[in-house]
Order: structure tokens, then C-alpha cells, then sequence
């Protein structure tokens, strides 16, 4: 299977409530983040990366990609843990009504998941597992050659000659093509 990069997603910025601050020593490098936090409970996210938010309340733009459902991505991290083996990516997945519908925990530096055919939004999260530091250079998730594509084409028309317009504009056709 040929692969191509979908996203590369790295940690911009401090925001309350997708970054673990409580106690937290976080520091923006040239290429990386440092964070540190020397009693930080295991099972807690460090940071967090969602498919879906809500701009009003948070004033933050989705971080992840539109996945296509059933199909298999690659999730490459680049990420210093210390101690070894205390952290890991959990990809959350949910349904339209926010219900969680499934779960996917990744451990090591290159593994699978396939986005669920019932998804609709996910949320990718670093958890600590007993981690006190994390250097974390960017995670990039990769998928089949074609699910770069956007999921829905359509042929952009500029303008409709009367009679012609499609079936979702015949409502306001008179507003379209004013009768002078």
C-alpha cells in the first residue's frame, strides 16, 4: 500500500483545558516542546487534539484531519518520554450525539488504527502513564494515497441560466434570475 502524509500535527501553544498546566512546566523550543511536571497523576491527557470544537466557547479551530470511515492510518510519533515507556497516544472515537464508541490506546512509535464507520468526530491525547517529562517533537499521521482527497467534490458552478439551476436553488430562483 502507498501511503501519503494526511497531517502532521505538532503542539502549538499553551490553552487551558487541551494542555495539562496544574504543576506543569511547559517550554516552547525552536522545535519541540518540553513539558514537565514531577507529580503528574498517570491516566491524566497532557495535551489534547480534536477533530471538532466549538469556536464560540474555546476560540480554537479543529486540530485534526477529516478521516474517511473504515479506513486504515498510521500514527508516527516523534516524542522523548521520560522514564521510557510512560506515555502513550489514545485516540477517542465518537458518535454524532458525542457518545464514545470506541478506543484505540498506541504504545509504540509507529502503529494502526482504523477510523471507526460510525465515527463522526475523534480526539487524539497524550497520556501519562507515570511520565515526568515529555520532549515532543511533532506525531503525523499518515493513510492510503487517495485519503488526502477531500471527502465530498463538486463541480463549482459560477452561474444558472433559468430552467437550469439544481434542485436545492429552485426555492430561490426568483431571487436568482429576477424577472425585470
Amino acid at each position: 500500500m502507498v501511503e501519503a502524509l494526511v497531517q502532521k500535527l505538532l503542539w502549538t501553544g499553551v490553552t487551558p483545558g487541551v494542555n495539562y498546566l496544574y504543576g506543569s512546566i511547559i517550554q516552547i523550543q525552536e522545535d519541540s516542546i518540553f513539558f514537565e511536571n514531577l507529580h503528574f497523576s498517570p491516566g491524566k491527557p497532557i495535551k489534547t487534539w480534536r477533530s471538532r470544537t466549538n469556536y464560540q466557547a474555546n476560540r480554537s479551530c479543529p486540530e485534526l484531519p477529516l478521516l474517511y470511515p473504515g479506513v486504515t492510518y498510521r500514527l508516527e510519533q516523534k516524542v522523548t518520554i521520560t522514564p521510557e515507556q510512560t506515555a502513550y497516544f489514545q485516540i477517542q472515537y465518537f458518535n454524532r450525539q458525542n457518545e464514545e464508541i470506541q478506543r484505540d490506546i498506541l504504545r509504540n512509535g509507529q502503529e494502526e488504527f482504523t477510523f471507526p464507520k460510525d465515527a463522526f468526530t475523534y480526539r487524539i491525547s497524550l497520556m501519562s502513564a507515570g511520565c515526568r517529562q515529555v520532549e515532543f517533537f511533532h506525531i503525523a499521521i499518515y493513510g492510503p494515497e487517495n485519503s488526502t482527497k477531500p471527502l465530498v467534490e463538486r463541480n463549482q458552478v459560477s452561474s444558472y441560466t433559468s430552467g437550469q439551476e439544481p434542485e436545492e436553488l429552485r426555492l430561490v430562483s426568483r431571487l436568482i434570475h429576477p424577472k425585470g
